[in-house]
């Protein structure tokens, strides 16, 4: 909606209008390219970068075997920390709160 000046007169456009002139030509040209699937091929490709480049992910997929065998072994721990209470529980309590 515009009135006879062409000015915008739907709130939603007159504040992109105030938002784009404040932007650089620069900023200006990725305000407009900016699409959904550009949004999407971003962050996909964002996403990916940090899979291939995080520590702490390699460092989980290594330690992954381990806590599946602990997990496997979980009701017998269970066990063990209740029979022997001074010891074992804090320690399986804690391994097993971290787990899950």
């Amino acid at each position: 909606m515009e009135d006879n000046n062409g000015v915008a007169l739907d709130p939603w456009l007159l504040a992109r209008d105030r938002y784009l002139e404040d932007l650089t030509d620069e900023e200006k040209a990725l305000f407009t390219h900016a699409t959904i699937e550009n949004l999407f091929y971003s962050a996909s490709a964002a996403q990916k970068t940090h899979h291939a480049l995080s520590a702490s992910r390699a460092f989980a997929k290594k330690l992954r075997p381990f806590i599946k065998a602990l997990e496997q072994y979980g009701k017998a721990l269970d066990v063990y920390s209740n029979a022997s209470a001074t010891v074992m529980c804090p320690l399986w309590g804690s391994v097993k709160v971290v787990l899950q």
